[in-house]
């Protein structure tokens, strides 16, 4: 099941060390971290997905690929077919999670690899596409079917998919002096967000952070910018949308009151970023949930399925599938 630790994302399957295998379905995920290789295949649906100063659009069959402590945020573009409820309006991606410490025994220098794109489709001839594909779906197949000796054929898989990319795709081995940057980018990402997070809806400054982390205001308003691709009021504001969310969807809360709670001075803010994020008010969200809640519901249906957020899962909207569930879809795509 996934856990959180601050913004770095762990998906704990607890059976196969170094090595995780899931899929999702996805609307939002917000800006975060991997100390792992990510290698993910979009399933159904079209997604954008932005890393520092790239962004490129994935279609369905695609890939794309995150070394380790790159800062990335995904957006889903179009849906993909539904299969399960709570995931209407989201795309479906298969992601494999590789620690480099799963071959640090023949191939030690691992930790130091940064692949030299994300868009692995836009590098690859169509028979390594396709050679990728077939790995992925086999691979993927064997994690969540857990046959008698499954761990085998995994690391197997593995080792082909890693094969294929590096005799691929663009790459380069980073210098202790660079890998320790940016693990420490990477940390100072992580602290920053996990105390935005903790302090979302009060009155937070930018400059009380500079403060915390012995940097100037500009620097800051910079390096928020560079990693995160955004400004600090933008991420403090959708945070705060999310925590709104949770308490229109939950709660019989006055919307005038759930503004004020989220730390928004004006509920009009409040409605700009609801107009913005899903195409209408507060209120009218509010009234749509409860509709399709009791059995009704009309024109905009499409709210009906968004799944209730979780308190652990503020800044994303996405939802897990079961081992079952991964399985059903693998065998329909």
């Amino acid at each position: 099941m996934p856990v959180s630790k601050g913004e770095y994302e762990v998906v704990d399957h607890g059976d196969l060390a170094d090595i995780k295998v899931f899929l999702v379905a996805l609307s939002y995920r917000n800006p975060h971290i991997h100390r792992e290789f990510e290698l993910c295949q979009v399933i159904s649906g079209r997604v954008r997905v932005s890393s520092g100063a790239e962004t490129h659009d994935v279609a369905t069959g695609g890939f794309f690929i995150i070394s380790p402590h790159q800062v990335h945020e995904i957006h889903a573009l179009g849906s993909g077919r539904t299969r399960i409820k709570g995931a209407a309006d989201a795309c479906e991606i298969l992601s494999l999670q590789v620690s480099p410490r799963w071959c640090e025994r023949f191939f030690p220098k691992m930790g130091f690899v940064e692949f030299g794109t994300r868009d692995v489709g836009a590098a690859l001839g169509a028979a390594s596409l396709e050679a990728l594909r077939i790995a992925m779906r086999e691979l993927a197949l064997a994690y969540f079917t857990r046959g008698p000796a499954f761990e085998f054929a995994c690391v197997s898989r593995v080792a082909a998919v890693f094969h294929l990319l590096m005799t691929s795709l663009p790459w380069r081995m980073l210098t202790e002096r660079e890998r320790s940057a940016r693990v420490a980018r990477s940390e100072r990402v992580n602290r920053i967000t996990e105390y935005v997070e903790a302090h979302c809806t009060e009155r937070i400054l930018l400059s009380e952070i500079a403060r915390r982390e012995g940097l100037t205001l500009a620097y800051l308003s910079h390096f928020f910018r560079d990693n995160l691709s955004m400004s600090f009021q933008r991420f403090v504001s959708l945070l705060r949308f999310d925590e709104a969310r949770y308490l229109i969807e939950r709660t019989d809360m006055p919307i005038t009151d759930v503004s004020l709670t989220c730390g928004f001075s004006d509920y009009r803010y409040l409605n700009r970023i609801y107009a913005e994020k899903l195409g209408v008010t507060p209120a009218e969200y509010r009234k749509a949930r409860r509709e399709s809640a009791s059995g009704g519901g009309d024109g905009v249906s499409a709210l009906a399925y968004r799944a209730p957020l979780d308190r652990e899962d503020r800044g994303a909207k996405q939802r897990f599938y079961t081992l079952a569930e991964s399985i059903a879809a693998l065998e329909r795509s």
